[in-house]
């Protein structure tokens, strides 16, 4: 009987069932409202959630010279494709010239020594902002490319690019050849 009376006394219990029927939450019912706080708290949880998503997004930006053209790719999926006949040039940012007019495509949070603007011929926003690993490895990739393309980029007198030995291979921007 010591048992059978311990189950007796707890279902006699004056707990109500923890279940919540939401079609009353928050309709105006006594005792039945959501504090406010809820929202706030749910808001702050979602935007982090979304910001972190961005992050993480952003730091999965490449850049791969093709056969006929540059691509920023993300995961796999081609986010923006530049055709060798469309590219100028391709030199360090100048700091006078206006971020309204530069289409920006970094991978990192830190671009110092990195940055390399893709002059494009034809377009509304003409300047293409990457951010490859080596930046002077890939300019000279992709003037080979232009070159083995029969296009010609313009040279810039104020820098020095270093002359990858492995030439003929597509290079992204962590120095992985594909």
């Amino acid at each position: 009987e010591g048992n059978s009376g311990f189950l007796r006394r707890r279902s006699r219990s004056t707990v109500e069932n923890p279940v919540v029927d939401w079609s009353r939450v928050g309709n105006g019912e006594e005792g039945t409202s959501v504090n406010p706080w809820w929202y706030v708290v749910m808001g702050a949880t979602g935007l982090a959630f979304v910001l972190g998503i961005a992050c993480w997004l952003r730091s999965r930006i490449r850049y791969v010279i093709g056969r006929s053209s540059l691509r920023v790719i993300c995961l796999g999926v081609t986010l923006r494709r530049i055709p060798f006949t469309d590219i100028e040039r391709a030199s360090t940012p100048k700091r006078e010239s206006g971020w309204t007019t530069t289409e920006s495509w970094r991978n990192t949070w830190s671009p110092d020594h990195r940055e390399l603007v893709v002059h494009r011929r034809t377009g509304w926003r003409r300047r293409v902002l990457i951010t490859p690993k080596h930046r002077y490895a890939f300019r000279a990739e992709l003037r080979t490319a232009l070159e083995k393309a029969g296009q010609s980029m313009g040279a810039e007198e104020d820098e020095v690019a270093v002359v990858n030995q492995d030439s003929g291979k597509a290079l992204e921007s962590d120095g992985v050849c594909d």
